[in-house]
């Protein structure tokens, strides 16, 4: 069940400002992935803040940013929904935000595919975590989609009866879809 993380990607997320300001558009996504008993489920967050500089063509000059408010998760499962602010997943009166910060983004050989490499600090805890992501910009608007995958025991998050991936798998992918447009 909620062995959440974000990831912050925490998401982790990636949108231009270097050649021109860009407005990131409220219907961009957060999600988390993870399975409990083998089971699929999956979460969102609807507060997050990417702060991105990024030029395609000069990926290794991008600074990367993003604020997840961990308060902001959402599931369907009524008590998955309950169970994340707690002590035992989020405990967000601690931890109330997650954030990346990149240390390094470089192009991969595919066209348009990045990878931005930095920090994730959830939970109280800093790990090195690696987002792979497209940019598309098409006519003034950049679509960026990408993903990361974060073991959950490796930010303390899911104590007690939760330690263990017995129950909820210590994987979890995060993904994110932004859409920004230019000013």
């Amino acid at each position: 069940m909620r062995s959440i993380l974000l990831a912050t990607a925490l998401s982790l997320v990636a949108l231009p400002a270097l050649a021109a300001p860009w407005v990131i558009d409220p219907a961009s996504e957060l999600s988390f992935h993870g399975a409990q008993a083998g089971d699929p489920f999956v979460g969102t967050f609807k507060k997050f803040t990417p702060v991105v500089e990024f030029d395609p063509a000069k990926p290794e000059l991008a600074k990367i940013t993003v604020t997840v408010d961990m308060g902001s998760a959402t599931m369907a499962d009524s008590d998955k929904q309950e169970s994340l602010p707690t002590s035992d997943w989020f405990d967000i009166a601690k931890f109330p935000t997650a954030t990346f910060t990149s240390t390094r983004v470089t192009a991969l050989r595919s066209e348009k595919a990045y990878i931005a490499e930095g920090h994730l600090t959830l939970h109280g805890v800093s790990n090195p975590v690696q987002l792979k992501f497209s940019f598309i910009e098409q006519n003034g608007k950049a679509t960026v989609d990408g993903s990361a995958q974060l073991k959950r025991n490796d930010f303390g998050i899911g104590s007690g009866q939760w330690s263990s991936d017995e129950w909820i798998a210590y994987p979890v992918d995060v993904k994110f879809h932004l859409i920004a447009s230019k000013k």
